[in-house]
């Protein structure tokens, strides 16, 4: 196996680093609120996603990305949010995945969708009362990782060619999505103050 080879392996399953570390600090006695687990769970809808796509033809492998940004938003707005406003963001966010997947070239990648849907949690991360930490590991991983790939797109060539930068943002885009899971777990180590589900209360 090559370094390369390596390194999209780790890629494709960094996602679940969140809860495996959850796993890790459960398995010590350092028990987590179930809101840490449902937010790790909506990193590791990415990994599904991403699996899903490998089993589909080129054409359509950009399908399963109309479908995980919606789940990202809608399990983190059910952790800060009530139940109305998180009900109010996957009713919208589906509407914009069915119009993302009218207007998107299916042999691109969506940004239609992924701009809503990433700023709208970016926008949850900035507003709403958490950890400082995790405040972080949220604007890195969905506001940051959203201008990221934004470039990744604008880099790309006519008719969905690669270009050489294309490379470079797509890289720029891991790392920064790898620096913003860094930030959870390293969130994930203070076991206070406690974070509870807002959608339950």
């Amino acid at each position: 196996m090559t370094v390369r080879h390596a390194l999209i392996g780790a890629i494709h399953h960094m996602d679940l680093v969140p809860l495996a570390w959850l796993g890790v600090l459960h398995w010590r006695g350092k028990k987590r609120d179930t809101a840490w687990w449902w937010i790790a769970g909506a990193f590791a809808v990415s990994w599904i996603s991403d699996t899903a796509a490998q089993y589909m033809g080129a054409s359509d492998r950009w399908l399963p990305s109309l479908v995980y940004p919606v789940s990202q938003a809608g399990m983190i707005g059910m952790v800060f949010l009530n139940r109305v406003w998180s009900e109010r963001i996957v009713v919208v966010l589906v509407a914009v995945a069915v119009a993302a997947a009218f207007v998107n070239d299916p042999k691109l990648p969506d940004v239609l969708l992924r701009t809503v849907a990433w700023g709208t949690v970016a926008g949850v991360a900035w507003g709403v009362a958490m950890p400082g930490r995790l405040r972080a590991s949220l604007l890195v991983s969905f506001g940051v990782a959203l201008l990221c790939w934004i470039a990744f797109i604008a880099s790309w060539g006519t008719q969905g060619q690669l270009a050489s930068s294309t490379f470079v943002a797509a890289w720029t885009y891991h790392l920064t999505r790898a620096i913003g899971l860094a930030l959870f777990c390293w969130a994930t180590m203070r076991a206070v103050p406690h974070l509870r589900m807002a959608v339950v209360e």
